[in-house]
């Protein structure tokens, strides 16, 4: 039951972070008068799932779901996605834990 409540938790968390994420780039895109994207965006149209992870868009197909493109693009994103954070965590760790 633990392991439960702090999974959700986290997923909480992390919910919470994108929100505060986007937010905060909607509004530095209002002050500099830029068209940005958000940090993290789901959408359903249709047949297509859009999805807009990094300012990068990856639109998906029905039927492309189950091809090994997708998933590549997919594993691609999630990398990218990763390596993104794993910069901002060495930015914070030598800014303000070192």
């Amino acid at each position: 039951m633990a392991n439960i409540n702090r999974s959700l938790l986290v997923i909480i968390v992390f919910i919470l972070v994108v929100l505060g994420l986007n937010t905060s780039n909607e509004g530095i895109g209002s002050l500099t008068m830029e068209n940005r994207k958000p940090v993290l965006d789901i959408n359903r149209d249709h047949d297509t799932v859009n999805v807009v992870l990094l300012g990068d868009n990856l639109n998906l197909e029905r039927d492309e779901l189950s091809n090994n493109v997708t998933l590549r693009k997919t594993y691609d994103v999630a990398r990218d996605g990763y390596s993104y954070l794993h910069r901002i965590w060495r930015i914070f760790y030598a800014v303000f834990i070192f």
